[in-house]
């Protein structure tokens, strides 16, 4: 019975790390999907032309950075999402509810 119920507590451990790597992933694209809106909202203020020291390069990549990191965190999260389906029968969940990824 302890081999069986080792065996138990090593397969839901391996899943709770999964899950919480995924979550981890979500959370990332939340604070990013956060940072984004925040740049959107400093860079849509005309006044910034007049400001010392407004570049409008550095602003270009920033906003392409933003871009590149959230294409990385989409194409991870749809391939984790995917893979937890696939392997658990179940989709993902966040908080109680089905994760669906905004990208798709």
């Amino acid at each position: 019975r302890l081999r069986v119920l080792g065996e138990y507590w090593e397969a839901t451990s391996q899943l709770r790390a999964e899950h919480c790597r995924i979550a981890s992933l979500v959370t990332a694209r939340e604070n990013l999907e956060e940072e984004i809106r925040a740049f959107d909202t400093a860079t849509s203020d005309p006044s910034r032309f007049k400001r010392r020291g407004y570049s409008g390069v550095e602003e270009n990549k920033k906003r392409v950075e933003h871009q590149k990191r959230l294409r990385l965190l989409d194409a991870s999260l749809a391939q984790a999402t995917d893979q937890w389906s696939r392997n658990q029968k179940v989709p993902f969940m966040v908080n109680g509810a089905e994760y669906v990824n905004p990208t798709v």
